[in-house]
């Protein structure tokens, strides 16, 4: 690259004559992109062809600013619509909570309701179950994991490690 890169990052005013036909090339991976169930964000990202592989976004919100079901929306959608093998990494919730919120987006019952009411259980594990069994009827496989890792026992070593065992045991 012919503009000035740093231990902390690119010089982005450096020489921008170079810089930006450089991050703006074409690039061949849009059959490997995943769009998200939104519209308007994937108009911000890549084209409006959604996210690509080894790209990593970083979505910041206040506590309970509603970004782990933000998430799931975009892994769920991933997994059932896409087909596309999803590990949702959590650093924050348990993967208890986060199931919960996808079972609230794979049935038609409110959280609140699957919680307190065992009659709302049993329709929604119908739900899901009938969901899976419409991916499988695809022939689509039905591939979304979360795995919890606490936040201050995470690195990339240990996400790769865990990537690693999952390609190894199928």
């Amino acid at each position: 690259k012919n503009f000035l890169l740093f231990e902390q990052g690119t010089d982005y005013f450096a020489n921008p004559e170079i810089l930006i036909p450089t991050i703006f090339k074409k690039t061949d991976d849009s059959d490997r992109r995943c769009p998200t169930p939104f519209s308007s964000l994937n108009e911000c990202i890549h084209k409006g062809e959604g996210l690509g592989p080894g790209e990593l976004f970083l979505y910041c919100s206040h506590s309970g600013g509603g970004k782990s079901i933000f998430l799931a929306q975009i892994a769920n959608y991933a997994a059932t619509v896409l087909n596309k093998k999803v590990i949702f990494y959590t650093l924050e919730l348990s993967e208890d909570e986060i199931s919960r919120r996808l079972t609230v987006l794979n049935s038609s019952i409110f959280g609140y309701r699957i919680e307190n009411d065992i009659l709302d259980q049993q329709q929604a594990i119908s739900e899901v179950v009938h969901a899976k069994h419409l991916q499988l009827e695809k022939n689509q496989s039905t591939n979304l994991i979360v795995k919890y890792f606490p936040a201050n026992d995470v690195s990339v070593e240990g996400i790769n490690g865990h990537i690693e065992n999952i390609r190894s045991s199928k």
